[in-house]
């Protein structure tokens, strides 16, 4: 039996609680310091009686940790459950900046526990699939990505303006919230190695310095150039995009939960099309999780993939502000 403690008892938090209620031999334990959540976990999940301080929270009691808490937050959170030697996975984005990142990944090798990172789009079988495609050479040589997210915020999570969201200092901002992109980018092309990007705050109810719409062009190590587009406005949620190579296009959509294939020796297009819930995304998650901590499958997202896609949202909000080319070597 697995005893895993979930830090902070959010949206998020909540949802990988309800999630592992799919995994087996774990043992769930939520830490927020609101005792109406922690008895909600409980009456809702059948969690055990939690802490309310994470300061204070006996870790030695623990196989595994998650950090679900606001993104300044994560790297200290991170490194106090890794020295007492536990398991970690730590939301995205891994932080707000690259203080302490490194030495995180570091402590958690020298000690060989798992260090993994909450991106959630890996977990996707459509887009499991799109990555199958692009690395068996379906489309040859990749030279060219379109990627685009859009969703309204104030939808989904209605009090947005009093949650971290409103401040950059704590981990709002578009491409804090698109750094699920700017992971998948890097799963199916490779690391990107420099960024522009124009970014704005139009209309949310957030700090002036927090952009809810950016655009970015980015050229990977490989020699790919990448074009994205994000945003936290948009009324009509749409979320896919299109990866071009010499043989084809692969083309995914979130949305419509759909991955194609063009061939363009038959001048055709195939099709992949199944409905998924959204916990089913999560559920892989934390199955892949307790299986990584149990040494029978590999995390699939490391630490070093947060490290890579926090150095590329770091390096567009740079260019943001400098308004020129930002290489993602000046940021590691």
């Amino acid at each position: 039996m697995d005893k895993l403690l979930v830090v902070g008892c959010g949206s998020i938090g909540e949802r990988h609680i309800r999630c592992l209620g799919s995994c087996e031999e774990v043992q769930v334990t939520p830490c927020d310091p609101r005792a109406e959540r922690l008895q909600q976990m409980q009456d809702l999940y059948g969690t055990q009686p939690g802490p309310s301080d994470y300061a204070e929270a006996d870790l030695d009691e623990f196989d595994a940790v998650l950090i679900c808490t606001p993104s300044d937050q994560h790297i200290p959170q991170s490194q106090r459950a890794v020295e007492h030697n536990c398991h970690v996975f730590v939301e995205k984005p891994m932080s707000v900046n690259m203080e302490g990142v490194d030495e995180l990944i570091d402590s958690a090798a020298q000690r060989d526990l798992v260090l993994q990172v909450g991106y959630t789009l890996r977990h996707h079988p459509l887009l499991q699939r799109a990555n199958e495609l692009i690395e068996r050479g379906a489309i040859g040589t990749v030279y060219m990505a379109d990627i685009h997210c859009g969703a309204y915020i104030a939808d989904a999570r209605p009090e947005y303006a009093g949650l971290y969201w409103a401040h950059r200092a704590t981990g709002g901002g578009v491409l804090y919230n698109a750094s699920h992109e700017l992971d998948l980018i890097q799963w199916f092309l490779g690391p990107v190695a420099e960024v522009s990007c124009m970014a704005e705050h139009f209309k949310l109810d957030v700090d002036a310095d927090v952009d809810d719409g950016a655009v970015l062009a980015m050229r990977t190590e490989s020699g790919a150039l990448v074009n994205m587009f994000c945003n936290d406005i948009q009324r009509n949620y749409k979320r896919g995009g299109q990866i071009i190579g010499a043989e084809g296009t692969v083309e995914y959509s979130y949305d419509e939960s759909r991955v194609s294939l063009y061939d363009a020796g038959t001048r055709k297009w195939t099709h992949e099309q199944r409905q998924y819930e959204r916990d089913d995304f999560y559920i892989n998650q934390m199955r892949n999780f307790c299986a990584a901590i149990r040494r029978q499958q590999q995390p699939a997202v490391t630490g070093e993939d947060g490290r890579l896609a926090l150095a590329t949202a770091l390096a567009g909000y740079k260019s943001a502000a400098e308004k020129r080319f930002v290489s993602i070597k000046e940021i590691l």
